[in-house]
């Protein structure tokens, strides 16, 4: 793997045969037209990664992963402490790990 300057005025697309491999966190600057990386994420997607026959490979950082499992999993033990409808769910529903496909 190589660091990239995509803003550099040389750069000019990804190697012939090379794949792409994206960080999740770059889909949301793209996404946020707020994120302080969104317009170099814009241009780059634009101009090099939506429109070719390149394989994109979603990589997900997996401290990522723990933090959506952890806020998933809190905000649904704070309603229940509070809300009176703490029968609904069992422990075991609570320990349950989050599953994505």
């Amino acid at each position: 793997m190589r660091i990239i300057d995509f803003n550099h005025p040389e750069f000019q697309g990804f190697s012939e045969g090379e794949d792409i491999l994206i960080d999740t966190g770059v889909w949301l600057a793209f996404y946020n037209q707020y994120d302080a990386y969104h317009s170099t994420v814009k241009r780059l997607f634009d101009k090099h990664v939506l429109h070719n026959e390149k394989n994109l490979f979603l990589y997900i950082n997996p401290t990522i992963v723990n933090e959506i499992t952890h806020l998933a999993s809190t905000p649904l033990k704070k309603y229940l402490d509070f809300s009176g409808e703490k029968n609904i769910f069992t422990n075991s529903d609570m320990k349950k790990p989050l599953l994505w496909y």
